[in-house]
């Protein structure tokens, strides 16, 4: 709910308009999900299309692109408290960089190194859509995801993604 509520909020939409995007990406990920009947209820359709919606718009945010790349990776790391310097290490810099979203801009360059400063708004666009919870005062337990977006993010990953993830992660984590 607090995540629909932001995003309701951020994209400035009525209530009516955001279930008719939700409804809509429902009707998309109903090919990808599992047959009807093998979940007990809707609510992984649900917490998948609300996600991928939520994930679409911070990825909008400035510096456009990278809050999904952030979001897988910290989708590998502790539900309950992932240290900033993490995700500002220089292995997680570089994924970041690496897999940053096409925003649509067009162009064909590469785009520069992202900074930790912008592996913070990146962060920070996230938590303006309640996909993470920030907590920069406390230096030891910056980053919580819920485990639901974790394991939303990670289900939308290839098995190679997924080990490549791991090793950044734990490179991420030996920087830090």
């Amino acid at each position: 709910m607090a995540q629909a509520a932001a995003y309701i909020i951020d994209a400035d939409l009525t209530c009516a308009s955001y279930r008719e995007l939700l409804a809509d990406r429902l009707r998309k990920l109903a090919d990808v999900l599992p047959e009807p009947g093998a979940l007990p209820d809707d609510q992984t359709a649900t917490v998948a299309a609300t996600w991928s919606l939520s994930i679409e718009r911070a990825n909008q945010i400035r510096p456009a692109g990278l809050a999904r790349p952030m979001l897988q990776l910290a989708s590998l790391l502790d539900p309950n408290g992932i240290p900033a310097t993490v995700l500002t290490s220089q292995p997680a810099l570089a994924h970041v960089t690496k897999h940053r979203t096409p925003t649509g801009a067009g162009g064909t360059h590469q785009p520069a190194p992202v900074s930790a400063e912008d592996a913070v708004l990146a962060l920070r666009a996230l938590h303006r859509l309640s996909l993470i919870d920030l907590t920069p005062d406390v230096p030891h337990r910056a980053v919580r995801v819920h485990q639901l977006i974790q394991r939303a993010t990670r289900d939308t990953l290839t098995p190679d993604q997924c080990d490549r993830l791991a090793l950044t992660a734990a490179d991420a984590l030996s920087a830090a």
